[in-house]
């Protein structure tokens, strides 16, 4: 049930969080739950379908309750107490710069989509978009679709013909809220200045260090610019009504 609930109206999104199948109910129309037998039962060994209803009753529980993190009752991944830490960090900050360079295997993609998932709920970001190399974009793809519900348009060099016939005079970044941005289609100077320009508020960047500014290096040169070029819009272009967001992963 979501706070926009009446007393005569229920406005429920489902448990995934997928808020395309926000729905109202009036209030007639919803019934106490009933549990078709066997109900699990303290002390006594039931079989593969109480297992089931009780495992649910667990996953449901207080991880995924009213709190201060609107965003927990609106995952399939239930996070690990360290991987909240970037995300209380995030929610101190005004503008969010974070740098996120917890070792491999850790889980810096389930702990940048906490932040991303939470700063979309409460509004303070309103797009997303994530940079990554090739060969990661269908792994961030699943990753926010499956465990944070945000399906996210893959911008390649073999789909942004198709995607900017589609958005008209509009931009792709301005047309679909949320992408992921393949450094294989952005690595083009006049396409830079396209995501620099439109890009959403909210910036994710996989593998942040092959963004540093090196000398003797055009290429990271050229990254580098574009990432810098990407805060100074941000701090200089977003209103104050919805903070300019910008989240690096090494």
């Amino acid at each position: 049930m979501l706070p926009e609930s009446t007393a005569d109206l229920v406005v429920a999104r489902p448990i995934n969080g997928d808020g395309a199948f926000v729905t109202g109910l009036f209030r007639d129309e919803v019934l106490p739950a009933k549990f078709l037998p066997p109900v699990p039962v303290p002390g006594a060994i039931g079989d593969h379908r109480a297992a089931s209803m009780l495992r649910t009753a667990l996953r449901l529980g207080p991880a995924a309750s009213a709190g201060p993190l609107l965003s927990l009752c609106a995952i399939t991944v239930t996070p690990r107490r360290y991987q909240l830490a970037p995300l209380i960090l995030a929610l101190r900050q005004q503008t969010v710069r974070l740098l996120i360079a917890d070792d491999f295997g850790i889980g810096k993609t389930v702990e940048a989509g906490l932040i991303a998932k939470e700063l979309l709920a409460r509004g303070d970001a309103q797009g997303l978009s994530v940079i990554c190399p090739p060969a990661l974009v269908e792994q961030w793809r699943d990753e926010l679709a499956k465990k944070f519900a945000i399906d996210a348009e893959l911008v390649l060099p073999s789909t942004a013909a198709r995607l900017q016939r589609a958005a008209g005079n509009d931009s792709i970044f301005e047309r679909h809220p949320f992408t992921i941005v393949s450094t294989e289609f952005i690595q083009q100077e006049r396409r830079w200045n396209l995501f620099a320009r439109t890009c959403p508020d909210l910036i994710i960047v996989d593998e942040a260090h092959i963004y540093v500014n090196s000398i003797g290096s055009r290429q990271r040169q050229k990254r580098y610019e574009l990432l810098r070029r990407i805060g100074m819009n941000t701090a200089a272009n977003w209103s104050s009504s919805c903070r300019g967001q910008s989240l690096c992963m090494a």
